[in-house]
């Protein structure tokens, strides 16, 4: 061979060197890029993931956020309403002891007209004029009457002023 032949070899050598260490890089350079695509699409994969998740999160916050809001005003209408109860207790219990007190004073009232009406009943000589009435109404002909407190004797009503409970209809 000759030298010509033999620098052409060692030129095609060379350069088969040269392709093969190119082809070497080209066939690491592609799987490179083939880890990062794929990593890429596990990457874009878990942020579909999380962007799902962030999305859930948001609507449930969203859900809670409305529930809370619901409650709040139901708190406060109950709120309005245990006041409006409170002030109607008082009120109540306010009528209450007017009622009592009216009671009270009826009931010394009373007791007043029956001891006129049991002293107009004796006689001079103490005893009663006329029986009692008996004990039990149920299966007797008594019937009871009404007379006028002017009739019994009671207190001068013109004079006296006798006050109607406010809660009589």
């Amino acid at each position: 061979m000759s030298e010509l032949d033999q620098k052409k070899d060692k030129k095609l050598e060379l350069a088969k060197s040269e392709i093969e260490k190119a082809q070497k890089i080209i066939n690491r350079l592609t799987k490179d890029k083939d880890k990062l695509k794929k990593k890429d699409e596990s990457s874009i994969r878990t942020l579909k993931e999380k962007d799902a998740e962030v999305k859930a999160r948001e609507d449930a916050i969203e859900e809670l956020s409305k529930k809370m809001l619901a409650l709040q005003k139901d708190n406060e209408w109950k709120e309005a309403e245990v006041s409006n109860m409170k002030t109607n207790k008082l009120e109540l219990e306010a009528k209450l002891g007017d009622s009592k007190a009216t009671i009270e004073s009826n009931k010394t009232y009373i007791q007043e007209l029956n001891k006129q009406l049991n002293e107009q009943r004796r006689g001079p000589s103490g005893l009663l004029s006329r029986p009692p009435a008996p004990s039990s109404a149920v299966g007797s002909s008594f019937k009871p009457t009404f007379a006028s407190i002017e009739a019994l004797g009671g207190p001068n009503t013109s004079n006296s002023v006798v006050e109607r409970s406010p809660y009589r209809s």
